[in-house]
This record gives C-alpha cells, structure tokens and sequence, in this order.
C-alpha cells in the first residue's frame, strides 16, 4: 500500500475528518453521526452498498435521527459505545469497489479494495454486537431488514406497510433529486471538469448534477457499460481474494 492510499484512508476513517468535511458543505456533523440521547439507529457500509436507500426506507417508517453516510467504522463504534443499534450493510467486493471505482476513477482501485478489507475487517471483529445486511436483501425485502436489527438488539422499530409502493417512492425521489435539471450551488464557481473529479461528500445530494451519472445511488443503464469496463481492474487486484473470503465469511452470519 503506498503513501497516498494509506494517507485516504485515514482521512476517511477518521471522524474528525469527517465532521470537517460536512461543515465545509454547510452541513452540521450531528446530521450524520451518532449523538447520545438522541439518534435512534446508525446505518452504515462501504459506499454503494445501498446505504442511501436504506437510509430512506428505514425513514418511511420510522421519524427518528439514524446516524448515516460517513462510510467510517469510527460511526458504528460510536453508535455502539452509546448504546444505540448499528446496522452495517454489505455488498459483494467485485460489485460494491467497481461502482466506487467508477465513481472516484480508475486510480482508485488499490485504495478501493484496501478500504473495503478495512472496513469489513473492523466490522468481522465485532459481529456479535452488530446487525448485517447484504445488499441484496436491502433492495428486495427491507422488512427484512429491520426485523434483523430488532431481534438484535430487542428494539421495536416499526415495519414499512407496502414495501413496494415505498420502495418505488424512494427511487422516485432519487431521480428527482439526481436530475439533469437541479442547479448546483456549492463550489458552482470551480469549472465543470473540475467538479466532476471532485469527491461526492463536497456536495449535497441535489448538488451533484455534473457527476449525477457517476453518483446517483441506483441504478442507471447508461453507465453499466463503462463499470462493466473497470471490472477486470478490480477483479485482478493482489488482493481481491481476501475481499471475497471476508465476504463469504460475513454473508455466513445471514
């Protein structure tokens, strides 16, 4: 691992890092990490694990602060020193780095994979005080998901009365809030090209419309070509093995 990746790292696991980078886009910290006597829920997992949808389906049904979207295991050890549920999504390795890649571009691979095994590795370590859920279960039966996490931790959260109307509401709103239409606001100064290259967490949601291809967190034909592209970088990474068996592992836990 060299310099960079591991210098990427730890700017992404740290927590002070992260509260840096949600102030910088006019976004308090405790929007998105866990607070004493207040959050309900932390969700969190690499990125493109359906974090962002099972964000806004837990929230179909439950009007409560959940602690979300800063991709750090410091989050889930947070939420879990105070007491509060964490559920930490998972995606198979190949699938879930490839859309990073795509996403943050074609160097990013070795520090994708390396981010993936850290990850899952803190998360393999504690798996007796976590709920996990594959992406798959996420984006097919969410009640699923949350009757795991209430009979972790004996919690009552409540389940979405029609999945399937929630669920097509949910992937509505995200193509809304993606569209070609909405006007970017922060960092509208800085070139187009520029921005493009730029890391998702610089921007809202609605802020991503440049990068809305690359960004938006479900799926869109008319990029699967080029992820299809990337694959055979992820898949003959040195270490893309061990991302697979600790994923094996972990999906055993199922």
């Amino acid at each position: 691992m060299d310099t960079r990746v591991w210098l990427t790292h730890l700017l992404r696991r740290n927590l002070v890092s992260i509260q840096l980078s949600t102030i910088a886009r006019g976004v308090s910290p405790k929007v998105y990490l866990a607070q004493e006597g207040v959050t309900r829920i932390c969700i969190e997992g690499y990125p493109r694990s359906g974090n962002t949808f099972a964000v806004l389906m837990f929230h179909r049904a439950n009007d409560v602060h959940i602690a979300h979207h800063t991709h750090c295991t410091g989050n889930v050890a947070r939420a879990l020193r105070y007491g509060i549920p964490a559920l930490v999504l998972i995606r198979e390795p190949v699938d879930a780095i490839t859309s990073s890649v795509f996403a943050l571009g074609r160097k990013s691979v070795d520090g994708e994979v390396y981010r993936y095994l850290v990850f899952y590795r803190w998360v393999e370590s504690r798996i007796d005080s976590i709920a996990l859920a594959k992406f798959e279960t996420v984006i097919t039966d969410f009640n699923r998901v949350i009757d795991q996490v209430n009979a972790k931790y004996g919690a009552g959260f409540d389940y979405i009365q029609d999945l399937d109307e929630a669920t097509a509401h949910v992937k509505q709103y995200l193509h809304q809030r993606f569209a070609e239409g909405e006007q970017s606001e922060r960092l509208s100064w800085v070139p187009t090209a520029i921005r493009n290259r730029l890391p998702g967490f610089l921007f809202g949601m609605a802020e991503q419309r440049e990068g809305a291809l690359r960004w938006k967190p479900i799926p869109v034909p008319e990029r699967e070509e080029e992820k299809e592209a990337l694959r055979p970088l992820v898949l003959g990474h040195k270490h893309i093995g061990q991302a697979q068996a600790l994923y094996a592992r972990l999906a055993s836990f199922q």
